[in-house]
């Protein structure tokens, strides 16, 4: 968290950082994407994937991110479509609402959209079933996931509208 705050909105902290050959392994460790090398004690504490997921999208969708840094992370944005918005593999509803709304981010920011666009079948049909799920929801359930059912609505317009890396429309 001391790292984090240290380096966000700080343009060159974040491009010394996204340098050092070690800062994707770093953050791909925080959000539990593991290597062959690491052992862990168990699962990757909740606390840790949220402070470390906060820390990537600060750093991928900061004023100063470029193409390259994008997809320097591409590992992380991937491990993030994959396991961080679906309700079957995040209980946490905070880390799927800071998911979508990430990749939401990268697809509005255009730098680098190939890691989402990627899994689009698999995005678009999570997004289908999560925004019928989430518009059936009433009462304080409904208010609690009305953020969710929003990012959802932005992320699939920006998935429709997306085009892979050097095609335009």
């Amino acid at each position: 968290q001391a790292l984090s705050a240290s380096i966000r909105q700080h343009d060159t902290a974040e491009d010394l950082f996204c340098l050092n050959e070690d800062a994707c392994k770093m953050i791909e460790s925080g959000l539990g994407l593991h290597g062959a090398n690491e052992t862990l004690p168990g699962p990757t504490p909740t606390a840790l994937r949220k402070r470390s997921l906060f820390f990537l999208h600060a750093l991928i969708t900061s004023d100063s991110s470029s193409v390259e840094r994008v997809r320097q992370f591409n590992r992380s944005i991937a491990y993030v479509a994959d396991n961080f918005i679906d309700p079957a593999t995040e209980s946490s509803s905070e880390i799927r609402e800071m998911s979508i709304s990430f990749l939401d981010q990268i697809l509005k920011q255009k730098k680098s959209l190939n890691a989402v666009l990627s899994r689009k079948a698999f995005l678009a049909g999570l997004g289908v079933k999560q925004i019928s799920t989430l518009r059936k929801l009433e009462g304080d359930e409904g208010e609690f996931a009305a953020m969710e059912l929003e990012n959802w609505e932005s992320f699939m317009l920006e998935l429709a509208r997306a085009t892979p890396d050097g095609k335009t429309t």
